[in-house]
């Protein structure tokens, strides 16, 4: 019914009650507390952080600063016939990296199961072994199990990135989903170049240690891949 609701579409619909129902339950007549504000997001990468910046900035401007928002519900490549593919990779490790910057405290694949689904990202029912996409996770696992992010930043549309520390070693990870191969020009402090292991998830690569060098300070990055720069 939701669906053929006039005038409105039916996200123009969840904006408006989500809008209502934080105006409500914070109105002076009613202070009900809240505890946390899920919601879902299958919209392209860019335009999924642009949700979770308006479900906080809505959030704060009725009052409930305190209050976790969590996408409990997110898949980037939802469509059967793009699963298989590194660019599905890509994306999902893209919204891992940008939304790292946002203050949602928790994102929910949906879904991993290793069974038939409409949703399932990250593994192929029929072999049961993962897709591209499940590397990406373990990419940006490997980044997490760091502990302390360091800065890094992407000057360029469609090029996240993200960057971690612990005891002398380093992670830098770039997911590439701008549209077209991209050569990266990087910009690195206090790592060894000479001491660094890629690897590699696109058409060529599995997640799969490449044995390439950085040279002049820049990294090929095909469109709709991974990377991973491990340095030690």
């Amino acid at each position: 019914a939701l669906e053929g609701a006039d005038p409105f579409t039916l996200d123009e619909y969840f904006i408006i009650f989500m809008r209502d129902f934080l105006k409500y339950i914070s109105s002076d007549e009613h202070k009900a507390p809240l505890d946390f504000f899920s919601w879902h997001s299958y919209s392209p990468v860019h335009m999924a952080l642009e949700q979770a910046e308006y479900c906080r900035w809505l959030l704060n401007r009725y009052g409930f600063e305190n209050t976790e928002d969590i996408c409990n519900e997110w898949n980037t490549s939802p469509h059967v016939h793009a699963r298989r593919e590194p660019e599905a990779a890509a994306k999902i490790l893209a919204m891992m990296c940008g939304m790292q910057r946002q203050t949602t405290a928790m994102l929910n694949f949906y879904d991993g199961r290793i069974a038939p689904s409409d949703y399932g990202g990250l593994f192929n029912p029929d072999t049961l072994k993962p897709y591209p996409a499940y590397y990406a996770m373990m990419m940006f696992n490997r980044a997490y199990q760091m502990g302390m992010e360091i800065e890094s930043t992407s000057d360029t549309d469609g090029i996240y990135t993200l960057a971690a520390t612990k005891d002398g070693k380093s992670v830098l990870l770039i997911a590439n989903i701008s549209g077209e191969a991209q050569t990266a020009e990087l910009d690195l402090h206090g790592v060894n170049l000479s001491h660094a292991d890629i690897t590699r998830i696109d058409t060529e690569y599995c997640f799969q240690r490449t044995g390439e060098c950085v040279r002049d300070n820049t990294i090929r990055l095909p469109y709709g891949s991974c990377v991973e720069i491990f340095f030690y």
